[in-house]
């Protein structure tokens, strides 16, 4: 197995370390660092960013010729790190306790370690590894944010003023899909590159601020919970890609329940569970948000977008359009349709 050390904790500096020990180049672009494995090790990246208040984030998509460790030394104040597996499955932990932790696709940890414990992670050989950490220095967090940390739920204030990392914790669970849909727009940003980090900076904010109300959510939730299977998620997923291909003639529930392996009721639960809604609701949305982007980025009149959405009456589109962007999707177009897409939000 080899063996790194990294001894250093802002991402740009750890990204540093790592290319050195990697014996690679580190390629920065304004804020972004990559490092591209090299080919006697194996084969990927590691892309590494750095925002304000604190805020850090790498996507390691990895495979090795043989079993790699990273060893995240101790002495050091860690930061708080959410773990989130998109391929492959991730083994960590720490140090003192020698407790092996597997996250598999789809889960996600919340992990802060002692500042006197050493915290690793390790890639299997031969085996693709793909997974997000959010990290976020506390201190620095804090001291911006302290007003906004003092009205927080008192779990999550806890967890945020642990500013010289006397206590550990560990969460784990599945994150929602709709954490999944901001790695993807992560992934498969279009926007100018002027607008790059800004674009970035507004999506990762988003993850964290759905981490933190999810993770108070769980840990204060006196309700049994549901937990739902691996092979359950990834039907999920499955769901969710035939919600996104097909939206314009769209099966019945029942359809999508029987394609997908599970029952109505299983598919209802896990939308809920990982969307925090219905599927009504959750196709309805993407309907909206799609027909937005046809508004903007194509010439087709409203009856063939409210088609292309899988809406058959075009008062009743442009009805739904108003009710949650408080335009006309006439208006709409004729507002935003010369601006930049990237000031629209979401």
């Amino acid at each position: 197995m080899k063996t790194y050390n990294i001894d250093c904790i802002p991402i740009d500096k750890v990204m540093s370390e790592l290319a050195d020990l990697f014996q690679t180049d580190l390629v920065k672009k304004c804020d972004e660092c990559t490092i591209n494995i090299p080919p006697q090790l194996g084969d990927g990246y590691i892309k590494g960013v750095v925002f304000d208040k604190g805020i850090g984030f790498i996507n390691y998509s990895c495979e090795f010729k043989e079993d790699v460790q990273i060893n995240f030394l101790k002495n050091k104040i860690h930061p708080l790190k959410f773990l989130y597996v998109l391929e492959g499955e991730l083994e960590h932990y720490f140090e003192e306790t020698g407790k092996k932790e597997i996250l598999e696709q789809f889960q996600y940890c919340l992990v802060a370690g002692k500042s006197n414990l050493a915290h690793s992670i390790r890639f299997i050989k031969n085996v693709r590894l793909s997974f997000n950490s959010l990290e976020i220095n506390r201190r620095e967090f804090y001291d911006s944010m302290s007003c906004s940390i003092e009205k927080m739920k008192p779990t999550v204030k806890r967890l945020l003023k642990d500013l010289d990392s006397r206590n550990a914790y560990y969460h784990k669970g599945y994150y929602y899909l709709e954490m999944a849909d901001l790695f993807r727009q992560l992934k498969d940003i279009s926007v100018d590159k002027g607008y790059r980090k800004i674009y970035m900076e507004r999506i990762v904010h988003g993850m964290l601020l759905t981490q933190l109300m999810e993770f108070h959510s769980e840990v204060n939730s006196d309700e049994e919970r549901e937990i739902l299977k691996r092979n359950e998620v990834r039907s999920l997923e499955e769901a969710h890609k035939i919600i996104e291909n097909e939206i314009d003639n769209l099966p019945k529930i029942r359809e999508i329940a029987y394609r997908v392996g599970l029952n109505a009721n299983k598919l209802q639960f896990g939308f809920r569970r990982m969307h925090r809604k219905s599927i009504n609701s959750y196709v309805q949305e993407r309907r909206l948000k799609i027909s937005k982007k046809l508004l903007l980025q194509t010439n087709l009149n409203m009856a063939e977008i409210s088609d292309k959405v899988g809406i058959s009456s075009k008062s009743y589109f442009s009805k739904l359009f108003k009710e949650k962007y408080e335009l006309t999707p006439y208006e709409f177009r004729k507002k935003y349709k010369k601006q930049p897409k990237d000031d629209l939000g979401q």
